[in-house]
């Protein structure tokens, strides 16, 4: 067996031999990495919260949707369109509230 350099780099497993330069590049482009999966954890992180906040949304939605659904079945509500219902007062009047989006300039 002989001990050059040839021999050395045939061995499985066995590191080539980098210049400096190199290496202080492997190292930055490892930082490089590092940074970018911090960033995307930090990411994660943001989007799991956000999906928290939408999902409560979604219940609070619900809950007013169902409450709204019992008192339109009661009488107490009328449905006027999509977006908005007519209360009815106890001394006969009626009252619009609505979710109608801003008219477009």
């Amino acid at each position: 067996m002989t001990k050059g350099v040839s021999a050395n780099l045939m061995q499985v497993g066995s590191k080539r031999r980098r210049t400096q330069r190199q290496i202080e590049e492997d190292k930055q482009e490892e930082v490089r990495k590092e940074a970018a999966a911090a960033g995307a954890v930090v990411e994660l992180a943001n989007l799991r919260s956000q999906i928290r906040a939408l999902e409560q949304q979604v219940s609070n939605s619900k809950t007013a949707a169902n409450l709204l659904s019992q008192m339109i079945n009661a009488g107490h509500v009328q449905q006027d369109s999509e977006t908005s219902v007519i209360l009815q007062t106890q001394d006969g009047q009626q009252q619009r509230f609505g979710a109608d989006p801003p008219p477009r300039d």
